[in-house]
């Protein structure tokens, strides 16, 4: 009979809370180990849920002040702050414009806060850049929200844009504004809207709705962040027409549509009113900066399916439609129409970033829909060039110049420290010198050697893994490296079958015997046990195993 099974004393016996504590415990460093799992591994939907927005009476949310935060995904690694005021600015901007200086105001959605690049990438603070390389003394304040349709654009402009007193003020469109201007709430959150009729004088009162806040710990766990994100899922299934039973497509996309499918009827009507009040907020717009005295730039920013064949090509597969029922440029065609109608200068920058497609650059993200950094660039030239023409009438005028066109020639992409080669370097000598030292009938050399081969096993095979992962694109990629992982704790489990039994005998007696306390070390120790096992029997795993150790 084994010494586990030999009944406990009394005295040894935790007793039922004992037991409990000890379930809790393991459960506590499963949640642990899932939670460094998904921070580590690229998983869909994963946390933490990244936000800084907070709920705000008028405008429905509003950005968190002096916040900061990251956004990770397969295609991009992006920290961004938020300064005092409630812009992605530096933290010494006053609200006050510094005597002699002009001020660029640019309002708009995500592609002006532009989370998927960092600011020196970002085509406002590009504008910026080439304007004072012309000799301005110019400021471009990014006052992009994201979420925000042109309704809430507007709100803002008036309650908080013209504070900062700026000389222009440049409105970026995307097409989605258009199913959001026509919407009371946003996937949960109340969110203002104007009538379809009149001037935009008074926006719609906000709808008695919760705002559909992430909490604390969504906020700041991976694994909590990830049942929030499913829990979402139905949110969003909302936010969809379903074309056939394989076949879906989000409402907001549906603008495009030059003729709606069968069924879709009252989403046709909602668009019609949904246009009325975005023209409505077109002349709220016109009059709010005729008031000021400030003139007013619109700009169009296309879609990804506009500008890329490929991606068009792609969409309408993706979604099992004809392209005869499709036309990609009826959005922005239509808007600024009816900003021309409203008395507004516009500048439509599809020429000039369809001109950059031709020439093979790609401008999107694959995954994500905004304008990566080469997009940027190219939307900051056309951008830059409206507002230094001496046109009828002038935004800033004086025409460009050649330092300002070189600086927005030239990448500003941030050369990346290299720190990897550094951190195996110190590895490679530590674990040498700690080898060494264990097996001190070795030369050094012969040790550091065998270390360096072991350490380039690793790095070859992560290597290789990321040139998959690469080479699949950000779809398939995220897959392949979940994939890889699976397939390594599969192989560990499979060699470690043998060992199950004594593993979970050992557990089991801890929690029986209630010592709650101790079960973390057991876990780490049975851990460990079984990885030098299955090291021991695979030369396959083995280098992994050894290097982690």
């Amino acid at each position: 009979m084994s010494s586990l099974d030999t009944a406990p004393s009394r005295s040894d016996r935790g007793g039922a809370l004992g037991s409990f504590l000890a379930v809790l415990t393991s459960l506590l460093l499963l949640a642990l180990v899932f939670e460094g799992g998904l921070r580590l591994l690229p998983v869909p939907m994963k946390g933490p849920v990244v936000g800084i927005n907070d709920p705000h009476e008028h405008l429905g949310w509003t950005k968190r002040r002096s916040a900061e935060t990251a956004k990770k995904t397969s295609e991009f690694d992006i920290s961004f702050a938020i300064n005092e005021l409630g812009l992605r600015e530096d933290e010494d901007l006053s609200r006050s414009k510094p005597k002699g200086e002009k001020r660029v105001l640019v309002v708009g959605d995500s592609f002006v806060l532009g989370y998927t690049v960092s600011r020196e990438d970002l085509f406002v603070d590009r504008i910026e850049r080439a304007l004072q390389k012309d000799g301005r003394e110019v400021e471009v304040l990014n006052g992009g929200t994201e979420g925000y349709a042109t309704d809430q654009e507007l709100v803002w402009l008036r309650e908080e844009g013209l504070s900062f007193e700026p000389d222009v003020v440049v409105l970026c469109f995307y097409q989605n504004d258009v199913y959001w201007n026509g919407q009371n709430e946003y996937a949960g959150t109340p969110k203002p809207r104007f009538p379809a009729t009149g001037d935009g004088e008074k926006a719609e009162a906000l709808p008695a709705l919760e705002a559909a806040q992430p909490s604390w710990f969504a906020r700041h766990s991976a694994l909590v962040g990830l049942f929030y994100n499913l829990g979402r899922m139905g949110e969003a299934g909302k936010l969809v027409h379903s074309l056939d039973k394989d076949h879906y497509v989000p409402k907001e996309e549906m603008v495009v549509f030059k003729n709606f499918p069968a069924g879709a009827e009252s989403i046709q009507a909602s668009y019609r009113d949904a246009w009325a009040r975005t023209a409505a907020c077109l002349r709220g717009f016109r009059q709010t900066c005729t008031e000021a005295g400030t003139p007013l730039l619109v700009v169009a920013i296309p879609s990804r399916e506009q500008i890329h064949d490929d991606s068009a090509q792609a969409w309408l597969e993706g979604k099992g439609l004809d392209a005869a029922d499709i036309d990609f440029n009826l959005p922005t065609r239509r808007f600024l129409k009816l900003a021309e109608e409203a008395g507004i200068q516009t500048l439509d920058a599809q020429p000039m970033l369809g001109a950059a497609a031709a020439e093979g650059a790609t401008l999107y993200f694959e995954n994500d829909w905004h304008l990566n950094i080469e997009g940027n660039r190219v939307l900051a030239e056309a951008i830059y060039e409206q507002l230094v023409a001496d046109g009828s009438p002038p935004l800033l005028g004086g025409g460009s110049r050649d330092a300002g066109r070189e600086s927005l020639a030239t990448s500003s992409e941030s050369a990346s420290t290299l720190i990897w080669p550094w951190v195996l370097l110190g590895l490679w000598l530590l674990l040498s010198v700690l080898y060494s030292r264990s097996y001190s009938d070795e030369s050094f050399a012969m040790g550091a050697l065998k270390v360096g081969g072991l350490l380039g096993v690793v790095v070859g095979t992560v290597l290789l893994l990321n040139f998959l992962i690469s080479l699949a694109g950000p779809s398939v990629g995220a897959w392949v490296g979940v994939g890889a992982v699976a397939l390594l704790l599969g192989f560990v489990l499979v060699r470690s079958r043998s060992n199950i039994g004594i593993i979970t005998e050992v557990y089991t007696s801890f929690v029986r015997r209630g010592h709650w306390y101790m079960i973390p070390l057991v876990v780490v120790m049975l851990a460990i046990g079984s990885l030098l096992i299955v090291a021991s029997s695979s030369p396959f795993v083995a280098p992994f195993i050894y290097t982690l150790f």
